[in-house]
């Protein structure tokens, strides 16, 4: 919506300066009415009905990203040269050879900008064209990621530079070489866009990749129970999993969720002790917004990252398998700590598989566990 609004800005800024340009060259006389103040008129006035319609019509997802990501996600001024560990997309990636070309298409398209034979829908995709570009900059301005996610548009959004560049070189090419080179340089150009003459392509970034998943069926079946089967203010503690290192997939669940940090567990065992509380985090929005009428929305109760009560949980998480041989010790130590809360008689299992269990606490809060050793 700000990328929007600023592009809206710098459209009407480039339409009144080229207008204004366009006047000027004309020398309209002092009595004539200022087709300045006509067209300012007329803009105002279609602006207004427009500004009533849009608001109206999007009111909705207004008042979502008032309420939501405006506060999750508060605007930070600070410039942002490079997007590390993202596969970002910089100007140097277009390559030497189109970049070249794209230079001249940018500095014919202000020539072209400026001209009165330039038709309004060319004009149109010279502007469109530059303040994509610009855009792109303002992660200097403070859009930080924004900018760089618009980056990803830049090979579409900046082809008319490449094809204007393209243009005049061909055309000036073709004004000074015979029928026969021209014949020749032609089926070049083809030969290139069937690729069947390597060009320097445009350095995209990508990943490379990868074979199987992060996920197994075990976790799936589990995480989709969850969804599926427990109470949608459910509250779930995920205690060691090999999988939990990419906390992502936890929101599989659909509820509101915490995971151990598992240092605190690697404590534990070299103390030989079991405890009641540990270090536990609050991963990637455990902690949803959710709707509460049409127009406004609600986040629940955040526990604050920390020391956190296992026995204030309705339902308890346990990897009863390793993914590798490192994490025996944990896994070992998750099955101890399952198995002494399945002493209390109003903690039961309810999911298990070969790699996943899950007990539920009927009675959040109360004493569960007490600390103690083991052998």
């Amino acid at each position: 919506m700000i990328f929007a609004v600023l592009f809206l800005v710098l459209w009407l800024a480039a339409d009144l300066a080229i207008r204004y340009l366009h006047m000027a060259q004309a020398k309209h006389k002092a009595s004539h009415p200022s087709p300045i103040s006509s067209y300012l008129s007329g803009l105002i006035r279609r602006l207004g009905i427009s500004a009533i319609i849009i608001i109206v019509a999007s009111s909705y997802f207004l008042a979502m990203f008032y309420q939501v990501w405006m506060k999750a996600q508060p605007y930070q001024f600070g410039a942002m040269p490079t997007w590390p560990n993202n596969p970002a997309f910089y100007v140097a990636d277009f390559g030497w050879l189109l970049g070249i070309i794209m230079v001249i298409g940018a500095i014919v398209s202000i020539v072209l900008l400026l001209s009165k034979a330039t038709k309004p829908g060319k004009r149109a995709v010279i502007i469109i064209a530059w303040g994509m570009l610009l855009l792109g900059f303002t992660n200097y301005l403070g859009f930080r990621v924004r900018a760089f996610q618009l980056r990803f548009f830049w090979p579409y959004l900046l082809a008319p530079f490449l094809g204007i560049g393209l243009y005049i070189i061909i055309k000036t090419l073709l004004r000074r070489v015979s029928i026969i080179k021209a014949a020749v340089i032609s089926a070049l150009l083809l030969a290139m866009t069937l690729n069947i003459i390597s060009i320097p392509a445009i350095g995209m970034p990508h990943y490379d990749k990868m074979t199987g998943s992060i996920m197994d069926q075990y976790h799936w079946d589990a995480l989709v129970w969850m969804s599926k089967n427990t109470e949608e203010d459910a509250e779930i503690y995920f205690f060691y999993g090999d999988l939990y290192d990419q906390d992502a997939v936890l929101r599989n669940s659909k509820r509101n969720h915490v995971l151990l940090k598992p240092y605190d567990f690697v404590a534990a065992i070299q103390n030989r002790t079991i405890k009641r509380t540990y270090d536990t985090e609050q991963p990637g929005q455990g902690f949803y917004y959710y709707k509460i009428s049409t127009f406004k929305f609600g986040l629940h109760p955040n526990k604050p990252e920390g020391q956190m009560d296992i026995c204030s949980f309705g339902y308890l998480v346990f990897d009863t398998q390793p993914g590798r041989e490192q994490s025996i010790p944990l896994i070992q130590y998750n099955l101890l700590l399952r198995q002494k809360l399945l002493e209390k008689t109003w903690i039961e299992e309810v999911f298990s598989n070969r790699v996943v269990s899950i007990l539920k606490n009927s009675k959040p809060g109360d004493d569960c566990i007490e600390t103690q050793t083991f052998e």
